[in-house]
Parts: C-alpha cells; sequence; structure tokens
C-alpha cells in the first residue's frame, strides 16, 4: 500500500516538473533581473525594450510582453492612459487611430469600446491582438519581467489607482515610475504611497540638472536615475560617480538619433556599437532603453566573453 502510494507520488512529482520548469526558469530569471537592479554601480547593464518587442509583435500587446520575456529583456517600456470611464489600459498615443481598427480618443472611449477594437502592427497590419489593460498588463509581468511606465497621464492625479494596480497584482517591485518633475513637487504624494520605484528624468531639458540630482538623492532613496544628455560636456556628468557610490542604477536611452545619448544612438550603433552602447556603458550607465533589443542583448554579451 505504501509502495503505491510511493510510486503515485513520485509519478506526479514528474508531471508537475514536466508542466513548470519554464515557470520555475522564468522566476529564478526575474531574481536575478531584481538582484541586479538592486546593484546599481556594480556594471551589470540591462537592457530595456522601448515599446517592448514592437518590430515582431505590436507596441504595447501581450503578445510583445512575452516576446521579450522570452528573449531574456531585463525591463519592458511602456506607455498608460486612462479610459472614460476611469480604467487604465497600456496605449501610447492619446487615440486608438494608429495602433487599432477605431476612431476616436482614449479619454472619450470606455474599456469595454476600447477592448472590442483590433491592433494594427507597426506596419499598419490588422491582428486579432487586444488592448490590455493595466492590470492585465501586470499580472501577465509578474515574476517575469520589470516594467518601466511612461505616464501619459496626469501622474500625480493617478497616483493611487496605478499604485492600488501594482498592490494587487503584487508588482510594486516590478515597476520603475518615470516622473518628470522636481522632487518638491511629488513629495507629499510619496510619502503616502511606500514601495514605489522612482525614476525622475533629469537632464539638459532642465535649468539646473545638477542641482535637481542633487536635491532628489538628499531627500529620496532613489533606486535609479533617468539621466538625458545633450553632448559629452554635460554638466550632468559630474555626477555619475556620485550616484555609482549612491548604488543608483543610471539609465539612459539610445533612441533615434541620440538627442538624450551625447550622440550615441541606435542609428549608429548597429555598425559601430563600441562606440554607442559601448561608451554608455563605460561611462557609467548600466539601464539602456533601445528599439534594437536584439543586437544590444548580443553586443552586451560579446563583452562579458572578452
Amino acid at each position: 500500500m505504501y509502495s503505491l502510494k510511493l510510486k503515485q507520488i513520485l509519478v506526479l512529482t514528474l508531471f508537475i516538473g514536466c508542466l513548470l520548469p519554464d515557470a520555475f526558469s522564468q522566476s529564478g530569471s526575474f531574481r536575478k533581473k531584481r538582484k541586479n537592479f538592486k546593484q546599481g554601480g556594480n556594471g551589470a547593464v540591462m537592457v530595456m525594450a522601448h515599446r517592448q518587442d514592437w518590430k515582431n509583435y505590436p507596441e504595447n500587446t501581450i503578445e510583445s510582453l512575452q516576446s521579450c520575456i522570452d528573449k531574456g529583456i531585463d525591463i519592458v517600456e511602456i506607455d498608460i492612459r486612462k479610459t472614460k470611464d476611469g480604467e487604465l489600459v497600456v496605449m501610447h498615443d492619446g487615440s486608438v487611430n494608429r495602433t487599432t481598427n477605431g476612431k476616436g480618443r482614449i479619454s472619450d472611449l470606455t474599456l469595454e469600446e476600447i477592448k472590442a477594437l483590433r491592433i494594427k502592427d507597426h506596419k499598419g497590419n490588422l491582428t486579432d491582438y487586444t488592448v490590455p489593460s493595466f492590470e492585465e498588463y501586470m499580472a501577465a509581468a509578474k515574476r517575469k519581467i520589470m516594467v518601466n511606465l511612461d505616464i501619459k497621464i496626469n501622474a500625480l492625479e493617478n497616483f493611487a489607482s496605478m499604485y492600488k494596480i501594482l498592490k494587487k497584482t503584487k508588482t510594486l517591485d516590478h515597476a520603475l515610475w518615470v516622473f518628470n518633475a522636481e522632487y518638491e513637487v511629488v513629495k507629499d504624494t510619496l510619502a503616502k504611497y511606500p514601495g514605489v520605484i522612482i525614476c525622475p528624468k533629469i537632464g539638459s531639458h532642465q535649468k539646473d540638472p545638477v542641482g535637481s540630482y542633487h536635491n532628489w538623492v538628499d531627500n529620496y532613496d532613489l533606486k535609479t536615475v533617468f539621466f538625458r544628455f545633450k553632448t559629452e560636456q554635460d554638466s550632468l556628468w559630474t555626477v555619475v560617480p556620485d550616484a555609482q557610490k549612491k548604488r543608483i542604477k543610471l539609465y539612459c536611452h539610445t533612441l533615434w538619433s541620440g538627442g538624450s545619448s551625447a550622440g550615441r544612438s541606435d542609428e549608429k550603433a548597429p555598425e559601430n556599437p563600441d562606440e554607442n552602447w559601448g561608451w554608455l556603458i563605460d561611462n557609467g550607465m548600466e539601464i539602456i532603453m533601445t528599439d534594437e533589443i536584439d543586437l544590444l542583448m548580443d553586443y552586451i554579451k560579446s563583452r562579458r566573453q572578452d
């Protein structure tokens, strides 16, 4: 009798083991991502996918998210909008015109109306994919990948609803909240919501970026900062050693012509990655947002082997 039960247990264990290897693997991979993120200044470079894997799947979809998870991407960048009935959805534009078969502004449509639409890929071809709610997206990302929130709505007005969803899905420690605001503007709101990973945008779009940086780090426990450099001589470069000492994970993007990354760009990187992505990495950037996710992943792997 005991022998039969033991055999049944072994068979059940093997069956479960066959079903769940991907889940265990993804969970372990996520723990590694979180560990690298928490260790700013250690030289571990993380790849952030701008609008996910949009070249192969429509941007801001669960399918595009899953492709990034399967490729081992560290962080995906998504966009947050709000519907007429106050629901949060993952879409870039203020209207549904470009990315779906519908028409109208998101703020004039209900979640049900938006859910009835179908999404187009970047070439304009209609797919069977639908617009995910913010809650659906974070549930799909849970314990698999980190998420950079590009908040296209008033962040302070919608802080509570976004926070509630992250708490509900248990993904508060997955999400980077990108803010284009000085510390004084958001400090009262942040005090009400513990555990939020704030990522302020600091750079040449400000009158005093160095002062802005110090105002943040002197008053708030930052884990990451989104730096924007116009040139190699930008005054903001002077604070990089301080950020590394404080173990802050420094983040930049190389989109388009590189106007926010001292001219280092996705346009130039495929032909000369060392002078573009490599230069930024060598100068302290540990998170790079890119449209060339496959090439950047391969480049980082090649640097580890050198």
